[in-house]
């Protein structure tokens, strides 16, 4: 697996963030600084052959999910589908990674 991959949510989501803030004029969203700057850190984990770095990179996945179960009169619910997406990469990245480091071994 390229190494880049791990990084991409992490990029699209940097550009997601600059791009809102940029638009909305709103630079006082600390949430979004926070899952940003989690997604780089999974990426990095991930990059080093860790697999903690799927626990890091899933908590924005799993608040989007909870996020998708308060009601707040939104006419698209994008939380629940883009939380699933999120956690389900970084499982999908996280078994490629445990994968490749057990490679070998007997049970």
């Amino acid at each position: 697996m390229k190494k880049i991959i791990l990084y991409v949510p992490a990029v699209i989501f940097t550009l997601g963030v600059i791009v809102l803030t940029t638009i909305l004029r709103d630079w006082n969203t600390p949430l979004w600084y926070a899952w940003a700057l989690l997604l780089w850190i999974s990426g990095f984990v991930m990059n080093k052959g860790k697999t903690l770095g799927v626990v890091i990179g899933c908590f924005p996945g799993i608040h989007l999910i909870y996020m998708s179960t308060q009601f707040t009169g939104q006419v698209i619910n994008i939380e629940l589908p883009l939380g699933l997406i999120i956690a389900i990469y970084y499982i999908g990245c996280g078994f490629v990674i445990w994968k490749k480091n057990h490679r070998g071994m007997t049970v």
